[in-house]
């Protein structure tokens, strides 16, 4: 799966990690055969879990820029590429740029 996420959007081999903790989240929140019909984490915590923020792994996605790091013709947000979920809530974005993981 971590293999196809990265080969799919062409994304570097480096990001395996991102994509190994993308997919174990996303297969987690999936039903399977053995638990008849229910999700992994919904075995585990008793409720359903929320699906609803979920979005394309490799997605083009844009992180905005707070004004005290930006000058007056400078662009609100930065393209970032959307490599997996937070903990928080938030989303993991790869700055191709930087070449680093930022939270949002």
């Amino acid at each position: 799966m971590v293999k196809i996420m990265l080969k799919c959007k062409d994304l570097p081999k480096y990001l395996w990690g991102e994509a190994t903790s993308t997919a174990i989240y996303l297969l987690n929140r999936c039903s399977t055969k053995r638990l008849k019909g229910i999700t992994s984490e919904e075995a585990w915590s008793g409720s359903k879990p929320n699906v609803s923020h979920l979005k394309v792994f490799g997605s083009i996605c844009y992180k905005h820029v707070p004004d005290q790091l930006r000058r007056k013709l400078d662009d609100k947000g930065g393209q970032m590429i959307l490599v997996g979920y937070h903990t928080t809530g938030g989303y993991r974005l790869f700055d191709p740029i930087v070449k680093q993981v930022k939270i949002n």
